[in-house]
């Protein structure tokens, strides 16, 4: 059996199968928009402006990541207890 093959070049006729540019990512410009072109005070509007909290809104961000880790690191905490003790009573003896 033999299979046919196509020599054919490739012939790049302009379509974008698929778009690359991600708005929100630095190198995105969007349509008609040259980086050039803005003052440099808009060049960098791309990165937003910091964050402030309070110390209760820091307080509460604190609590809530202990609140979702806690109950993980205590199981396995747990967990290694009790292969420890499996170990030490059980397999070891």
């Amino acid at each position: 059996m033999t299979m046919n093959k196509v020599n054919d070049e490739f012939k790049d006729d302009g379509r974008t199968v698929a778009d690359m540019d991600i708005p929100g990512m630095p190198w995105y410009a969007g349509p008609n928009d040259r980086l050039g072109d803005r003052p440099k005070a808009k060049r960098n509007s791309l990165v937003e402006e910091r964050i402030v909290l309070t110390k209760g809104e820091k307080r509460a961000i604190y609590k809530g990541i202990i609140a979702a880790i806690l109950p993980l690191v205590l199981a396995f905490a747990v967990g290694y207890f009790f292969i420890f003790l499996f170990l030490d009573k059980v397999w070891l003896s």
